[in-house]
């Protein structure tokens, strides 16, 4: 016989493990601020009529976020907090802050010390906002 294993959803209720890990997707219409207990979670600007600014929490290890822009003519931009920076492959590539204009652009962010989250993985254009 084999066991399967259960997820722990935020709903409050168990799931078998298809071998896919559940991800809860959020829409945020307005600037948010990402809480530490909301790793894992995918956010996105779906509804959104205006640019959304979502700001990292700070760093810790086994954190992770994911990002996808839904809507077409307004800007996602990912912040990192004061002293953090969101590094994209190269050491030309050090943001403070990620934007998007591209529609369904994604990003996924992984924490990797206290003062920086690397890129995982992207898709679309994403620039350095940061003046």
């Amino acid at each position: 016989m084999r066991e399967i294993p259960v997820w722990e959803c935020p709903d409050g209720q168990g799931r078998a493990d298809a071998g896919a890990a559940f991800v809860e997707v959020a829409a945020k219409t307005a600037d948010y601020t990402i809480k530490d207990y909301e790793t894992g979670k995918c956010f996105s600007n779906a509804g959104a009529t205006g640019t959304v600014v979502l700001t990292l929490p700070t760093p810790k290890a086994g954190f992770w976020f994911q990002f996808v822009k839904i809507v077409p003519d307004q800007i996602l931009s990912i912040k990192a907090p004061t002293g953090v920076t969101i590094n994209m492959g190269t050491a030309a590539q050090v943001y403070k802050d990620a934007t998007t204009e591209t529609i369904y652009a994604t990003l996924r962010l992984a924490a990797y010390s206290t003062t920086a989250y690397v890129v995982e993985a992207e898709k679309g254009t994403w620039a350095n906002a940061a003046s």
